[in-house]
């Protein structure tokens, strides 16, 4: 694997060493660690990185403020909130403003793993994360849920936990191009365009 530069941006220093002791094992992973958002927007984005593990509670500019600041610029920056916060509006926020996976610091004991399945285009949402998700799915029912068919219904619940096409059809056993189709057929019966609109949504229905 080629080198992969991924930015850490986080202010507690304790935290910030085990991230480094985590990932240290893989020397392909070239780690810049910075501390604030706005330290970020000053020197983050002139570096393409390939992954940002982003706290929420930043001192100033918190993290949810800085993804919807690039968002608004058009930046398309693979942020992966890494983070204490676990309420359920700050986690709909943050994935229909672009983070690919929000994990929590709790339960990411083994990072490098998950590092590596971001970068190969997969997604992790840490079990507690995937049980808040899926408990204000079927609490906010979005209009059109009921022309879904059953199989669309196991698929969006899946897809609304961050996961792939390729990782849900495998989950189910299906080829990948029959999931895509049905994601589409999803979208249209929801009337949205992707999983950010969806998101945003259910987060708002």
């Amino acid at each position: 694997m080629k080198s992969k530069q991924i930015c850490i941006i986080e202010d507690q220093d304790y935290f910030k060493e085990l991230v480094r002791e985590k990932l240290q094992y893989d020397p392909n992973l070239i780690l810049t660690f910075l501390s604030s958002a706005e330290d970020f927007i000053k020197n983050g984005l002139k570096i393409n990185y390939d992954l940002v593990y982003l706290d929420i509670n930043l001192h100033s500019m918190n993290g949810l403020e800085l993804m919807k600041y690039t968002s608004s610029r058009g930046l398309n920056i693979k942020y992966v909130i890494l983070s204490t916060v676990f309420s359920d509006n700050i986690v709909f926020e943050s994935l229909e403003n672009g983070a690919i996976g929000y994990l929590l610091k709790s339960e990411a004991s083994d990072l490098l793993d998950i590092t590596h399945t971001f970068l190969n285009g997969g997604s992790v949402i840490t079990p507690t994360i995937a049980f808040l998700v899926q408990k204000k799915f079927k609490k906010n029912q979005v209009d059109g849920y009921e022309r879904l068919t059953e199989r669309e219904r196991q698929i969006l619940e899946e897809v609304i936990k961050g996961y792939t096409a390729d990782e849900v059809a495998k989950f189910f056993g299906l080829s990948t191009h029959t999931v895509r189709t049905q994601i589409r057929s999803i979208y249209v019966k929801l009337n949205v365009n992707n999983r950010t609109m969806l998101m945003k949504k259910l987060n708002h229905h």
